[in-house]
């Protein structure tokens, strides 16, 4: 987690403020950290996902939640790829880049649409997936079960 510990020296009072809600605990402990630095995509996505049983933290801010993977490592990352701070590319780059987090699964999501193929060269990463906003639900509910059945990236689809 190298990676990640160096960001922490770059966090400020403004960074912390980015960390929207501690986790809230499920039954299966599955635990998604969202990013995003909407806050009523933070609240709608971590409402939907609380509801399906999900132990959800919401992070308004890409170096919010490269802190937060330091301190409590998710299942898995529903990212956005423009955020305010950095983009989600920035902190999929320094997850992939530390070998302790290179095997976390990663979903990312974004208003503007980008083709899978181009973003899977872009970040150099095969099983990147995307997920265009408003997602719905049935298509994250089952994007997720996949990528936590596999224990790994999830893979192209």
């Amino acid at each position: 987690m190298h990676a990640v510990v160096n960001f922490r020296s770059r966090l400020d009072d403004s960074y912390m403020e980015g960390i929207r809600a501690e986790a809230t605990m499920a039954d299966d402990g599955a635990h998604i950290l969202i990013v995003d630095d909407n806050d009523e995509v933070l609240a709608t996505l971590s409402e939907l996902l609380e509801a399906e049983g999900f132990r959800v933290t919401a992070c308004g801010s890409g170096l919010a939640a490269l802190l937060r993977i330091g301190l409590d490592r998710p299942s898995l990352v529903l990212l956005d790829l423009k955020l305010g701070d950095i983009s989600g590319f920035d902190v999929h780059r320094v997850i992939r880049g530390d070998a302790d987090l290179s095997d976390l699964p990663i979903l990312f999501i974004s208003g503007v649409y980008l083709d899978q193929e181009l973003l899977r060269t872009r970040l150099n990463d095969p099983h990147a997936r995307l997920l265009l906003k408003p997602v719905p639900e049935s298509e994250l509910v089952a994007e997720i079960e996949r990528a936590r059945l596999r224990g790994a990236r999830p893979e192209a689809a």
